[in-house]
């Protein structure tokens, strides 16, 4: 006959000798439901951060912008904002961490963001536009950054133009409902509203002002970095293998799929859509480039170096 306390040492000994099961780290990130974001979203799907013992609680924001503060005041772990945001907030003072960057814009058009137009009107140049209203996702946002670099480019006072903030999804529907006169669109809204017999493009700002730039990263703050390195680096190991997804499934129905799935479009709306190699490999060139480019429209006091704002994502 066994003992009770046999059974409980043999009970105890039992579940010290078993595999103990690996913890979930959770992470809050920040979004945008735009296609630049379909690298976290692959992975989700996927089971990347799975694999990474990772869990991962996404938050969708109007722009890059709103999610530094957030991170700052701890309610979000990692942000998806944009080289401006990320610059502004380092001239401020604020700790920011480069973990990762967004794809690159096109060396030359189509871009995946695109400023389009009604065909009545007669738009063609900068100059055309002063007086008009142009939507874009937040004033002194990249949106905003490359809108008015083309204004300014091709003989338009930026000065004299209007700039309404209008969210990615709703800048088609302000475009048709003469809201503004000129909505920045980026993908997958940009391939969706160009499917409207009335609507075109007028510009390409991106490979215009700045070809191959990554307007786009993913952040944390100092603190994150410092404290949660591991987990860090274990939420860009998952993100490269969604980016990796993508670019080997580029154009199938699985990958309009995953799109369509957090941008709440039809994937058969979405098809148009102009994509090129996807990667987020971070790029300190571009960044120092977009630096001198605030400085020439006066956001920024000076240039600031970026080398110190990278997160060493290897192990």
């Amino acid at each position: 006959m066994i003992r009770p306390i046999t059974m409980i040492c043999a009970a105890i000994a039992l579940a010290l000798s078993a595999p103990a099961e690996a913890q979930t780290t959770k992470l809050r990130v920040s979004i945008i439901p735009i296609v630049d974001t379909a690298p976290l979203f692959a992975a989700l799907k996927q089971g990347y951060f799975a694999e990474q013992g990772l869990e991962i609680d996404t938050t969708p924001v109007v722009g890059g912008a709103v999610g530094i503060p957030g991170a700052v005041a701890g309610v979000y772990d990692i942000v998806y904002t944009n080289i401006v945001s990320s610059l502004s907030a380092k001239e401020e003072g604020l700790d920011i961490r480069i973990i990762a960057s967004g794809s690159p814009s096109g060396v030359t058009p189509p871009d995946t963001a695109g400023l389009i137009k009604r065909k009545a009107d007669p738009f063609k140049t900068g100059a055309d536009l002063e007086g008009k209203i142009v939507g874009v996702n937040g004033r002194t946002s990249i949106n905003w950054v490359f809108a008015a670099a083309w204004i300014k480019k091709t003989g338009g006072n930026i000065a004299k133009v209007q700039f309404r903030e209008v969210p990615f999804p709703q800048m088609v529907d302000a475009l048709k409902l003469k809201q503004v006169d000129v909505a920045h669109a980026i993908e997958p809204f940009l391939a969706n509203g160009l499917r409207d017999p009335n609507l075109e493009i007028l510009a390409w700002p991106f490979s215009t002002v700045m070809p191959g730039i990554r307007a786009a990263q993913w952040i944390v703050t100092g603190e994150t970095a410092e404290k949660r390195p591991d987990a860090v680096r274990k939420f860009v190991t998952a993100l490269h293998k969604g980016a990796d997804w993508l670019n080997a499934n580029n154009g199938s129905d699985a990958f309009y799929a995953v799109i369509a799935g957090y941008t709440r479009l039809d994937p058969e709306r979405i098809k148009g859509m102009h994509l090129r190699d996807i990667s987020v490999d971070n790029d300190l060139p571009a960044i120092r480039r977009l630096s001198g480019l605030m400085v020439e429209l006066g956001m920024l006091k000076q240039e600031i170096d970026p080398t110190s704002m990278v997160f060493d994502a290897k192990r």
